[in-house]
């Protein structure tokens, strides 16, 4: 069977826990490791989505002041684009975390 929840079901916990000693407490363990990995998992990806932000506003804030230098075309219009798309990045890593 298949079970969505980290553990099974108490009826078959038993079961797994009479048919093998010490079954039991390695599931309980593997349940907590997976919990454990999931919340590592997560601040990775916030820290991803954090210094994406960062960065596009980093590159955006360097168009302005580029474009306030002077700089012609060919030299904000890619950095000011590259910001827009690090924007649109974090945006879908917002939509689709990792597992």
């Amino acid at each position: 069977m298949f079970y969505k929840a980290p553990l099974p079901i108490s009826g078959e916990f038993r079961r797994y826990e009479e048919i093998l000693p010490g079954a039991a407490d390695r599931i309980l363990g593997m349940a907590e490791k997976s919990l454990e990995l999931a919340g590592e998992n997560y601040k990775v990806t916030r820290r991803r989505i954090n210094a994406n932000t960062v960065t596009a506003f980093g590159m955006m804030g360097l168009t302005a002041f580029l474009a306030w230098l002077g700089l012609g075309v060919p030299v904000i219009v890619p950095l000011g684009l590259s910001g827009v798309v690090m924007l649109f990045l974090r945006w879908i890593m917002d939509l689709f975390p990792s597992r």
